[in-house]
């Protein structure tokens, strides 16, 4: 799924890592840089578009969530890069991938959460997730 905007939601998202998992477990090179490059793409505009979209909603009541969720982005790109250079030189981990996958589903649960505690006029209206 995606939002109004077309931008990856986390469904889709997951559904990526699925695809990656799979191309990873068969080691299937080129499927894994195709699938790699879909994920990466995905959860790159995803982030963007909260962090136009959402966390400056999140700043104007709430400028210590709004700042977390900013640190978790800059921690997951740094994973991102990492987890990419790893399964561009052939030696990503299965492992690393599925642990990658479960740092993000907090992530969003984190951010479900701050985003439910915001008032009706400031929350999940138009906010893409």
């Amino acid at each position: 799924m995606t939002t109004a905007g077309g931008v990856p939601d986390d469904e889709a998202i997951d559904a990526a890592f699925a695809v990656l998992l799979v191309a990873l477990e068969i080691w299937n090179r080129d499927a894994v840089a195709s699938a790699w490059k879909d994920l990466e793409s995905g959860l790159v505009a995803h982030m963007a578009d909260e962090e136009q979209r959402l966390t400056p909603r999140i700043a104007a009541i709430q400028l210590r969530e709004a700042l977390a969720i900013l640190q978790e982005h800059r921690f997951l790109r740094g994973r991102l890069r990492e987890l990419r250079e790893a399964t561009e030189r052939g030696v990503a981990r299965i492992e690393d991938v599925r642990s990658f996958r479960d740092e993000l589903r907090a992530h969003a649960r984190h951010e479900a959460q701050i985003v439910k505690a915001l008032p009706e006029e400031v929350g999940p209206a138009g906010s893409g997730d």
